[in-house]
């Protein structure tokens, strides 16, 4: 399938070289196809960013549901999630950095159509958790009073910037300070976790 052959092109050369530094040129050539073929497809680079993301974002969204998939409380499967985050996070970490510059992106993202496959995507990532927080709050092990989108997506902010300043400077948790990282990684989880756990 050319879309895919081109988006697995594209992939390659943005964790090569960066969004910024890789050329449409050098990504029709290694995909084997003209520019022309590939603006058949896609809008330009950053709509080809978001087709690459969104394929990460997919893989993300397979963690998520292996770990949802557990027999236990609404409480263990939400940290079982956050913890599939993590595994991703080693798995796949040059395409957890490719899914985080997106906010750096300029320009009309909202006219990419696989912009609004990633907002689609996005949205069916919060109801998912929603449900996992709703289940807990009818098992009892999770807050009664929580306000679950907000509980949902202050948890979704609070673990992706962590393991985002964790890619930057985690090795400075060891150097300056003397913490395992995995160690540090699982008193994170359990805090953020902690929040909307029932006590």
């Amino acid at each position: 399938m050319r879309e895919a052959g081109i988006v697995s092109a594209a992939e390659e050369v943005f964790f090569e070289k960066s969004f910024d530094m890789a050329s449409m040129e050098e990504i029709a050539k290694r995909a084997q196809f003209t520019k022309r073929t590939i603006y058949q497809y896609f809008m330009g680079k950053e709509d080809l960013y978001y087709a690459v993301a969104n394929k990460n974002f997919r893989t993300l969204l397979d963690y998520f549901r292996e770990a949802l998939a557990i027999d236990g409380t609404g409480y263990e499967k939400y940290r079982a999630s956050t913890m599939a985050y993590y595994r991703f996070y080693r798995d796949h970490p040059k395409a957890l950095a490719l899914m985080n510059y997106g906010r750096f992106i300029q320009g009309q993202k909202e006219l990419c159509p696989h912009f609004q496959e990633m907002i689609r995507l996005n949205r069916g990532m919060i109801e998912m958790f929603v449900e996992v927080l709703e289940e807990g709050k009818r098992d009892g092990s999770i807050r009664a009073d929580l306000d679950t989108h907000k509980g949902v997506c202050s948890g979704v902010y609070l673990v992706v910037g962590f393991f985002q300043l964790l890619s930057e400077k985690g090795t400075h948790l060891t150097k300056y300070h003397g913490i395992d990282v995995e160690e540090f990684v699982e008193y994170t989880i359990d805090l953020i976790c902690d929040a909307v756990r029932e006590k």
